[in-house]
């Protein structure tokens, strides 16, 4: 593989790194975050996993090691809570840590680490203002409950202090953790939790005192309640993660819920305390690239870590990538299965997760070239003699985007016989490279920091096996506001030609390009990218499909029996899938379904996330006691089949066998983006 820029790292450890990471370290950061403190100095963000072979190295002089080289380099941190296993005969741990250039290298060079992958925030044009640094706080352990059974939620923005979140005792909620670099609440207020080294938590007794003050201060009220505990990332008036909170814990159900059309009481899991943990500002921005994987590792086994020995714990996710090879192979897929495992068998600790399937049914995220289609679609281009024909799949890209984006080809074999093209828009010389070799570097005339492509071999979902993954990272389409950034990157439609060698056959190729919107709370950065299909009016030639089905999120599709897929149907009607709601089979793993056979839901469970046509989405909390607004999305139904599963009255609906999309699914685009159409 040609070296990057800068540093230069020997190949031995190029090859234990991810694409994203490669073409970081080749556009020299142009477009993550590489100050993983919020400070000056460098660090970049890193996911990698330490394995032992048996008779080798023992865990203790690995964790020597990595002692040793946290003290040579300071402000580096490891999730030391991720070592764990290892103390306990386990040969394999998932870390995550913030590292210096110098100690990636190291990283990169020990032989007990296999591989190492970017965890970085994506850094769009024109971020947030850097908020106001304060003291840490002092180191403690996670606050650990005594209540075994556990409701927990992994978002932004908590509304502690509404009232359909308290009981006798004051807030639900026992502990909260803002993972961001530069926390909210007050440094005397929280603490550091031991073995993650940032963020800040809080627990139930400080969040009670802001809610009622002693002794009682004369017209209190939430907004001087979160004012004194300055957490300001409830300011706006409905944030994501209180409307997943409240229909995951509030005391009375949604009116749109319920048979009435009136709020009721509802006990399920009343009894359950809550856990919050705040992801980092940079995430709502953005979020769907590489960045979501370490923030929602380390905070699962922080849930974890409040947990008694024997709890119950239903975890709603709902931040995800619509990336990775979909087959349960990805680090982070790998990590999660081995974490559930090891709660199990070392603390009999039941942890669930529940994932939301996502919103990219309709959005144009996936496709399949040299696939058989199901038997609705046209039948595709049959294989001459010669061998299968070339197939051009047009990828649009929004003009002024703020963020950087990508998209993923995904081969079943190690080395497909094909050659790649990568047209950029405005003519010129299109990039072409063998796929039968690793490859990383830039398309002619373009800077990495404009487009990155990357071809590497990595390993299947099957021990012994291999695949190949082809990124492309195009940057900003928006144009720089500073003299010597990053150039803006090519708007418009690129075009990806696949030519099998002559007389080869090429087993199916998925591709997936990243998420696009807005969330709630939050300025938007990032605008939608989608593949192009007809009738757009842009040529798409070859046995190309482009499809909802495989749209599930790629952060769920790995192998434990304790992770959930919940999508969302339409409650006016026949119990119809919504139209944007992601389904059918992926690439392998547990939800995988053959080529050519029509594809099941994708999803475990269907909740309610659309009330009525006239009325969309659902009624949900806002972030005052006062206040409600509507929300829709696959995101709504995961806390529904988590709350319902730890009160043991589980009853969203399953999946039916061949679900038909809702009314609304014939609507070709996204209209929540105002995406105009190509002619």
């Amino acid at each position: 593989m040609n070296p990057p820029a800068a540093p230069a790292l020997p190949p031995a450890v190029q090859a234990k790194m991810d694409p994203y990471l490669l073409g970081a370290l080749l556009s020299q950061f142009a477009h993550y975050d590489d100050h993983a403190d919020g400070g000056s100095t460098p660090l970049v963000s890193v996911g990698f996993t330490v394995a032992l072979p048996a008779g080798d190295a023992e865990a203790s002089s690995v964790q020597a090691t990595l002692t040793g080289w946290l003290a040579e380099h300071p402000g580096t941190r490891i999730t030391e809570a991720h070592l764990r296993p290892l103390a306990h005969g386990a040969r394999t741990a998932y870390v995550t840590a913030d590292v210096t250039p110098a100690l990636l290298v190291l990283l990169g060079s020990a032989p007990w680490v296999t591989e190492v992958q970017l965890c970085a925030d994506p850094l769009p044009r024109r971020p947030l203002a850097p908020r106001a640094a304060t003291p840490p706080s002092a180191p403690a352990a996670p606050l650990r409950t005594a209540n075994p059974k556990i409701l927990a939620t992994i978002d932004h923005g908590c509304a502690f202090a509404h009232h359909l979140l308290q009981n006798a005792g004051g807030t639900r909620v026992w502990a909260l953790w803002d993972q961001d670099p530069r926390p909210d609440f007050d440094p005397a207020q929280g603490t550091t939790p031991i073995g993650y080294g940032y963020g800040r938590q809080v627990g139930r007794d400080v969040l009670n005192a802001c809610i009622a003050p002693q002794p009682p201060v004369p017209g209190w009220n939430e907004d001087r309640c979160y004012a004194r505990a300055r957490y300001g990332a409830v300011q706006s008036r409905m944030t994501h993660g209180t409307w997943v909170t409240g229909l995951l814990a509030s005391a009375l159900q949604t009116p749109s819920l319920t048979s009435s059309g009136h709020a009721e009481p509802y006990a399920a899991a009343a009894d359950a305390d809550l856990i919050f943990v705040q992801l980092p500002r940079a995430i709502p921005l953005a979020p769907g690239l590489g960045s979501i994987d370490r923030t929602v590792l380390d905070g699962l086994r922080y849930i974890a870590d409040c947990a008694p020995d024997d709890a119950e714990i239903a975890v709603v996710i709902d931040y995800g990538t619509d990336m990775g090879p979909h087959d349960g192979s990805s680090w982070f897929e790998r990590a999660l299965d081995a974490l559930t495992e090891d709660l199990r068998a070392r603390r009999n600790v039941q942890l669930n997760v529940f994932y939301a399937a996502g919103n990219a049914h309709d959005a144009r995220r996936h496709a399949v070239i040299w696939g058989e289609p199901a038997p609705s679609a046209t039948a595709p281009i049959q294989p001459t003699a010669t061998g299968q024909p070339a197939a051009t799949l047009p990828w649009w890209l929004p003009m002024g985007n703020a963020a950087p984006v990508a998209m993923e080809l995904w081969f079943a074999e190690s080395a497909p016989p094909c050659r790649l093209s990568l047209q950029p828009p405005g003519g010129g010389a299109p990039l072409e490279i063998d796929l039968s070799q690793d490859w990383l570097g830039a398309p002619p005339r373009l800077l990495p920091a404009q487009c990155v492509v990357v071809s590497q071999r990595r390993r299947g979902a099957v021990a012994g096996t291999w695949q190949r993954q082809v990124l492309i990272e195009v940057g900003p389409t928006q144009g720089p506001d500073a003299a010597g950034s990053a150039p803006a990157a090519p708007a418009g439609v690129w075009r990806i030609t696949l030519m099998p060698q002559a007389g080869q056959r090429v087993q199916p190729v998925h591709a997936y390009t990243c998420w696009g919107g807005q969330n709630p709370g939050v300025p938007q950065r990032a605008q939608a990218t989608r593949f192009v299909a007809p009738p757009d009016g842009v040529k798409q030639t070859g046995p190309v499909e482009v499809t909802g089905s495989g749209s599930v999120l790629g952060s769920g599709c790995g192998s434990s029996n304790l992770v959930w897929m919940a999508g969302g149907y339409e409650r006016w009607g026949k119990h119809l899938r919504s139209r944007y709601s992601s389904g059918g089979g992926v690439r392998g793993g547990k939800r995988a379904v053959p080529l050519g056979v029509p594809p099941h839901l994708g999803a475990d469970w269907l909740a309610p996330t659309e009330q009525s046509s006239a009325l969309p989405g659902l009624l949900l909390l806002g972030t005052r006691s006062a206040s409600r607004s509507r929300g829709r999305g696959t995101s709504f139904a995961a806390p529904q089949a988590a709350r319902q599963w730890l009160a043991g009255t589980l009853t969203t609906q399953p999946p039916p066998a061949q679900p038909q999309p809702g009314p609304y699914s014939v609507q070709r685009l996204r209209d929540e983006y105002d995406e105009p159409r190509i002619v």
